[in-house]
């Protein structure tokens, strides 16, 4: 189980990834958006969970908190099949400034990262906990 996977687009991995729109994809991808990139690293086109076509850049989950809300809602979600108890988020001070961190507890495993910002955090911890999901 790799708790720090990398960007199947960049290559980063996810403690390191910066809120990108590449970022915002991977998570969608994650949380069973597809589309076709036709060759780019953000796609234009979207199949959207609910069958309908869209045509933009994923949600700004990695930056917009009520997006990064959506993330959150989709991985609780998932309690019954999953096993998901709860996110624990706390921020604080370091020497560098305001970190945040977010875990996602999922079936006695904490899935944690943190970042400068909540939606980063709660993005990088998703990242990591659908991937583990996925690897099961």
């Amino acid at each position: 189980m790799n708790s720090n996977p990398k960007c199947p687009t960049c290559g980063v991995a996810i403690d390191d990834h910066e809120a990108t729109p590449c970022l915002d994809t991977w998570i969608a991808q994650l949380m069973d958006w597809q589309f076709d990139i036709g060759g780019g690293s953000v796609p234009s086109e979207w199949l959207a969970p609910d069958g309908k076509t869209r045509s933009f850049l994923p949600p700004k989950y990695a930056t917009e908190d009520g997006a990064a809300n959506q993330v959150v809602d989709h991985i609780l979600a998932l309690s019954n099949e999953w096993g998901v108890h709860r996110l624990v988020e706390y921020a604080t001070t370091v020497k560098e400034g305001r970190r945040v961190h977010s875990c996602f507890h999922i079936r006695g495993l904490g899935f944690g990262a943190d970042g400068p910002t909540r939606p980063l955090a709660i993005v990088r911890a998703g990242v990591a906990a659908l991937v583990m999901k996925e690897e099961k």
